[in-house]
């Protein structure tokens, strides 16, 4: 398997884990092409792995998006959750 098709093969999982566990729909994006973040405020995590394979997935994640996945994942209602350190963890 070619370092693009691991690549590839790396976005799928974890797209697919955000859409059934959280009921999210990523896009992925190459940074390299410029990307705006301006007007958000934005979370940066990422996952280092290592094995037969190395490398890094990251995601970069508006707040008010954090906010959503955290009370997906949890089963919250989204207007009754508005804790900033909760979204943010």
């Amino acid at each position: 398997m070619s370092d693009i098709e691991r690549r590839e093969y790396l976005r799928e999982i974890v797209c697919s884990v955000l859409e059934q566990t959280a009921f999210l729909f990523p896009e992925t994006v190459d940074l390299n092409d410029g990307v705006s973040f301006d007007g958000h405020e934005m979370l940066w995590a990422s996952i280092e792995y290592s094995g037969d394979r190395q490398g890094e997935v990251t995601l970069i994640i508006p707040l008010e998006l954090c906010h959503e996945l955290s009370t997906n994942l949890l089963g919250e209602d989204l207007e009754d959750n508005d804790e900033k350190e909760k979204a943010i963890d």
